[in-house]
């Protein structure tokens, strides 16, 4: 059984899976438990299952960005901002170089606003939405859904010139 069988089942036995994506491009071992396959036998599956993509992406913008930072301010050292932050450096470091998934969202918020970044670039980096904009979408999803799919192929600037209108209340 391959692991684009078992990933839709994870949730079934209370195991979070982040990805039904191709096995290529994911990193396996975090977590592995015991499940009973169809036939009734054990299947030993690594279930928690993250992009390597969200991982490094973010831990290499964020370690790029906090060094820029350092170069002018000593106070962007991963021990300091760990600290300013509210975690511990050794988790910093992990993230930085990818062997651990983006932290929570309060988390890469409150990092976001360390490094002046915007929360929802940095949210993104790391695969997420922020709770309140998933809060809006909950609402009316169908709508949301719908508007996202038709202005996945505009460019920039329609984006753009749109989300003026609706901002200046000009539609």
């Amino acid at each position: 059984m391959d692991l684009l069988t078992i990933l839709p089942h994870c949730e079934l036995f209370g195991l979070k899976c982040y990805s039904r994506a191709d096995p290529i491009i994911l990193r396996y071992a975090i977590t592995s438990k015991w499940l009973r396959g169809a036939d009734g036998g054990q299947l030993d599956i690594l279930c928690n299952v993250n992009y390597i993509q969200h991982m490094t992406v973010f831990g290499d913008h964020f370690r790029k960005r906090r060094e820029q930072l350092r170069q002018q301010d000593k106070r962007f050292s991963l021990r300091q901002v760990a600290q300013r932050v509210g975690i511990e450096p050794a988790y910093l470091s992990k993230i930085e170089r990818g062997d651990m998934p983006p932290p929570s969202e309060q988390t890469t918020v409150r990092l976001a606003k360390e490094l002046s970044e915007d929360p929802d670039v940095l949210l993104a980096m790391a695969g997420k939405v922020s709770s309140d904009l998933l809060e809006i979408i909950r609402k009316r999803p169908r709508l949301f859904a719908d508007l996202i799919r038709q202005l996945k192929s505009e460019p920039d600037n329609a984006l753009l010139r749109i989300v003026r209108e609706v901002r200046d209340g000009n539609w």
